[in-house]
């Protein structure tokens, strides 16, 4: 959940089942910590099938509802991928690196500092601006690149992960990054 929503761990804690929308693909985030702005956010149907298959033994809340709890199945998780990766730079991964990586994921994708503001629940953009220091998007990214003559067309490339750049001459340009 941290990854899909680049929630804090206690707005992750505080979550209930009342705050997702199974139909359309949304969880609420009602009780925002640090003064922030209660969001609404889009997540993935994975994320609702795994939401959907657990157990409900913290009713009414998804989670247990206490955020130490959460922190110390982390820290088990993470010696034990570390140690079967023999990667100890996992030792490093907190619960408030997802939220980095979600900002910063965020950002790349729409270079928008108020929409990653809004995922975040910040009220003021100088808190959203420390997470975009994380990005570098200086260097040159490569993209593929498509063109659509028809309505058909155009539907194949967007279900195909491509986004709409212009239209140019009576076709449209669409583009996604490799």
């Amino acid at each position: 959940m941290a990854k899909e929503t680049g929630a804090r761990s206690g707005e992750i804690a505080h979550l209930r089942w009342i705050d997702v929308d199974t139909e359309k693909n949304t969880i609420a985030i009602n009780n925002p910590g640090k003064g922030s702005n209660s969001r609404t956010l889009k997540i993935s149907p994975k994320a609702v099938a795994m939401l959907k298959a657990l157990d409900k033994k913290y009713e009414p809340y998804i989670f247990n509802p206490n955020p130490a709890s959460h922190r110390s199945v982390l820290l088990s998780l993470r010696r034990k991928v570390a140690n079967r990766l023999q990667n100890p730079r996992l030792k490093r991964v907190h619960l408030h690196s997802f939220r980095h990586w979600k900002a910063t994921m965020e950002f790349a994708k729409t270079k928008d500092v108020l929409w990653v503001a809004h995922v975040l629940g910040h009220k003021n953009i100088k808190n959203t601006q420390i997470y975009m220091h994380l990005a570098d998007f200086r260097s040159e990214e490569e993209y593929h690149s498509a063109v659509a003559t028809t309505i058909d067309e155009a539907r194949k490339l967007i279900e195909s992960g491509f986004l709409f750049v212009c239209e140019m001459d009576g076709s449209k340009l669409f583009s996604k990054r490799k």
